[in-house]
């Protein structure tokens, strides 16, 4: 899958309830693209190598862990910031 990094488009949906729930198929999807975006400026600005270690080390793992935890303190806050505005 190709995707132009310098821009985001934004597809928009109905808010409702089940689909606020982080646990929704909505907002698993959404947190999948934001992952895959994320890792693809990290490839355009040359920050990641195209290639994995044989094994994950301790600081690797320091580093997956606060990767994980940044984006979860944001959705449990429900704060997106943009260009446009800020979503809450």
């Amino acid at each position: 899958m190709s995707m132009n990094y310098d821009t985001a488009s934004v597809s928009e949906v109905e808010d409702g309830i089940a689909q606020e729930s982080l646990y929704s198929e909505v907002s698993k999807l959404r947190l999948k693209d934001a992952v895959f975006y994320y890792q693809g400026l990290l490839a355009q600005n040359n920050l990641i190598s195209s290639e994995s270690s044989a094994s994950i080390s301790h600081e690797a793992m320091l580093m997956g862990e606060k990767n994980f935890q940044h984006p979860l303190d944001m959705l449990a806050e429900k704060i997106i910031v943009s260009d446009e505005g800020t979503y809450l």
